[in-house]
């Protein structure tokens, strides 16, 4: 995340098997989890891009735009959206 050009996107994907770990891995249930060791990879991403954001606010603008996709047996299901400003 550092070194993302500004004015690009990114994504994070996860694919494979059923039961594969894929929810586990990406972190989608870390709202239960008791501690920060045990996040996925979203909240961990998400947490790390607003220190980032936080650090450069006086250097720097920036706009975050987030959505959290779900695809299962190819229907997309919308986990989350941040609105745009």
């Amino acid at each position: 995340m550092l070194t993302l050009p500004p004015g690009y996107n990114a994504t994070l994907l996860a694919y494979g098997q059923t039961g594969s770990g894929k929810t586990h891995t990406m972190g989608t249930s870390a709202a239960d989890v008791a501690s920060d060791e045990e996040w996925g990879m979203i909240p961990r991403a998400i947490r790390h891009l607003f220190r980032l954001k936080a650090e450069r606010e006086r250097t720097c603008a920036t706009t975050i735009r987030c959505a959290f996709l779900e695809i299962i047996n190819e229907e997309a299901r919308a986990r989350a959206a941040l609105p745009a400003p």
